[in-house]
């Protein structure tokens, strides 16, 4: 951020505000508490009290990897995405991972799993386990995307559990080319129209947004725990296909890059166990991030025009009402929300608030009801509570955690030293479990206990 705008944000972050730019009440308001600036180390925030933090993956140690096929055995610089989930009195943490870049070329996931308490405590275990293995051989992204190909598979998926066994459902996408719309980021079925898409990132006529594309395949495979290590339970099943050309823009079509034996020899699902086969296309009992009570209709769409609405994160109100927690890469350095009276109503376009903060944020609700909105700020350094008795004023807010780790860059990773960013949460006994990335590089939890919001 260009330092006016930064000295902008620090001079307009201590108004109170009741109507966001466009007009519209805002469904929070937000009081900064005495001391806050964004200029100070802690943002002159009191540390909220009780706190431990722990690093659950490290490059720099080089911890054991137990591959499935044997062949992917190097160290990731690129640890992101961290999402958790509870089995059989385990708490399992899972993770994208690669050498070097978020998404890039030949990721794959990772696991460590600990033994649990009723009341939060863990215990880690020291393996690390492969969920999904490398599509293709890893290599960097780039700010140019091959002209002939689509070259670039990675791994997305999560675990989950399903009639009360453990399953991980992936996929594959592969990002190719750039586009000057926001409404063109993120995942596309369709061909990009030609004036909005080109193969190489410019700043100067804000082609910046990458596009991903859906590559069709799609894998379950079953796992479960033999004592305490986290084994696979079954093969590695496919149940749908993989595509082998994207047309990217009207009359421009890329070939896929053939992947590694170890997807292209997987079984069809048809051959799959019948417990399994059943799992495809049933409902999961629970999946590892908060269930969110509706899709959001509005990808992108702010109330001001801004429309860079992004990552989210959701909250019920006591009173019952929804209220979505957005940032705004079109408009940076304070939250956008919106409010509904349903779970399954729409949400309208969100406005901007006077909530400090940038990057992806999460939101819950404490066992009384109170709700909690977890922020950062543009340099994702410090990463901020604040609490409300009622979902709509936030008047108290510590800081969670701060730091700044030396960084190898990639593409989407900066190698300016920075901190926590990203969280996903569990509430488990007397603890809320916050689990997230450290400048996208190491994995990291914190263990924050009811104690310290009373």
């Amino acid at each position: 951020m260009k330092q006016w705008r930064w000295l902008l944000l620090i001079g307009a972050v201590t108004c109170v505000m009741t109507l966001s730019a466009s007009g519209q009440d805002s469904p929070i308001e937000w009081t900064p508490p005495p001391g806050f600036d964004p200029k100070r180390d802690g943002l002159g925030l009191p540390v909220l009290p009780g706190v431990e933090h722990e690093t659950i993956y490290d490059p720099v140690l080089k911890p054991t990897i137990r591959t499935i096929d044997g062949q992917s055995t190097e160290q990731g610089w690129l640890n992101h995405h961290s999402k958790l989930l509870i089995y059989q009195g385990r708490l399992i943490v899972t993770w994208t991972s690669h050498l070097s870049d978020e998404n890039g070329p030949g990721q794959r996931i990772l696991a460590r799993s600990a033994r649990l308490s009723d009341d939060g405590e863990t215990t880690w275990l020291d393996s690390i386990v492969e969920l999904s293995p490398s599509p293709v051989d890893m290599k960097p992204r780039t700010f140019e995307s091959n002209p002939d190909q689509i070259d670039g598979p990675y791994v997305v998926g999560r675990l989950m559990i399903i009639g009360g066994r453990l399953y991980f459902k992936g996929s594959l996408r592969a990002y190719d080319g750039w586009t000057n719309q926001m409404r063109y980021h993120g995942d596309m079925s369709q061909p990009v129209p030609a004036e909005n898409y080109q193969d190489d990132f410019d700043r100067q006529t804000h082609f910046v947004y990458d596009i991903r594309r859906d590559l069709g395949l799609r894998f379950i495979q079953a796992w479960d725990f033999k004592g305490d290590e986290l084994v696979p339970a079954t093969a590695m099943y496919l149940y749908a296909p993989m595509i082998d050309s994207v047309e990217v823009t009207p009359g421009q079509v890329k070939p896929v890059v053939p992947l590694r034996a170890v997807y292209q020899e997987a079984q069809s699902i048809d051959k799959a166990p019948q417990l399994v086969q059943q799992a495809v296309h049933a409902e999961p009992d629970e999946m590892f991030e908060r269930m969110q009570p509706s899709t959001l209709d509005a990808a992108h769409v702010a109330a001001d025009g801004h429309n860079g609405l992004a990552h989210w994160a959701e909250f019920r109100r006591p009173d019952g009402k929804w209220v979505v927690i957005r940032d705004n890469l079109e408009n940076r350095g304070f939250y956008y929300a919106a409010i509904k009276d349903d779970a399954r109503d729409t949400y309208p376009p969100a406005v901007r608030t006077n909530l400090f903060g940038d990057v992806d944020p999460e939101a819950g609700e404490l066992p009384d009801g109170r709700v909690w909105i977890l922020g950062n700020d543009y340099k994702r350094i410090h990463m901020y509570l604040t609490l409300s008795d009622d979902g709509i004023h936030f008047n108290r807010t510590w800081l969670m955690r701060a730091a700044r780790v030396p960084l190898r860059p990639g593409l989407g990773k900066t190698d300016i030293p920075n901190g926590p960013q990203y969280p996903q949460t569990f509430l488990q006994g007397r603890h809320l479990l916050v689990i997230y990335s450290v400048g996208k590089q190491q994995i990291a939890m914190s263990s924050i206990p009811l104690e310290a919001f009373q």
